[in-house]
């Protein structure tokens, strides 16, 4: 029944525990969203301050930005915590209240309760989930390529424009296919069997996202089959 087990899916599509017993340097695939997808971020000028909060909130919790993308009723994160889950829960926190209090003060409640995340273990599935972020833009119609779009990390990614606190480091995702490779079963698309790959660092554009039936075309759940199998909904 969803939402009674609060799993973690990583290599292999395997569960394993839940976000608060993630310990050591994790990356993490977040997303969390406005209450009834309401449009609040529509604005601009409101789009930058959520942006500088972002900016803020990742530099102050020791949080590895790595890509993002602002959209009108949810955001997406991949970011890299050095205490997995504890330190990640933090800077979502902090991040939500912020944006709350600060641009929101009248209104109760705007975000939907906790945020979904995924662990990104492999290097394959980082490449999909930062191509998904970035292209999310793209797929709601709001401008015809990711390049376009300002509030989000594909100039960062694609034309190498320094942004904020972003960075491209793989040291988080490296270290969790790491641990995951001690472990029996670890698959041949890990990124600690292919460390000597370089072709394997760079963003390409050949994601197919198959969206799904009853949600606005920008919606996180309108994802690939690969990302609803694992996405949970988490505390």
């Amino acid at each position: 029944m969803p939402g009674a087990l609060a799993w973690h899916t990583q290599a292999g599509d395997m569960p394993t525990r839940y976000r608060s017993g993630i310990a050591g340097p994790t990356t993490f695939f977040l997303t969390t969203m406005l209450r009834e997808w309401r449009k609040l971020f529509e604005s601009p000028r409101v789009r930058d301050e959520v942006e500088d909060i972002l900016f803020h909130t990742s530099a102050t919790t020791s949080t590895a930005l790595i890509a993002y993308c602002i959209m009108l009723d949810h955001v997406h994160l991949i970011a890299g915590h050095g205490e997995g889950g504890p330190g990640i829960s933090r800077m979502m926190q902090q991040f939500k209240s912020l944006v709350s209090h600060k641009l929101f003060p009248d209104l109760h409640g705007i975000w939907v309760p906790r945020f979904d995340d995924v662990v990104l273990t492999t290097e394959s599935i980082f490449l999909t989930k930062i191509n998904y972020v970035h292209e999310n833009p793209v797929r709601a119609g709001l401008v015809v390529e990711a390049t376009l779009w300002k509030w989000s990390s594909a100039r960062f990614w694609l034309q190498d424009e320094e942004k904020g606190p972003l960075t491209k480091s793989r040291e988080w995702t490296h270290r969790a296919a790491a641990r995951q490779a001690r472990a029996p079963g670890v698959h041949a698309d890990s990124p600690l069997r292919n460390s000597g790959n370089d072709r394997r660092n760079y963003i390409t554009h050949s994601v197919s996202q198959a969206p799904s039936p009853g949600a606005p075309a920008d919606s996180p759940m309108r994802d690939s089959g690969e990302t609803q199998r694992d996405r949970r909904t988490h505390d």
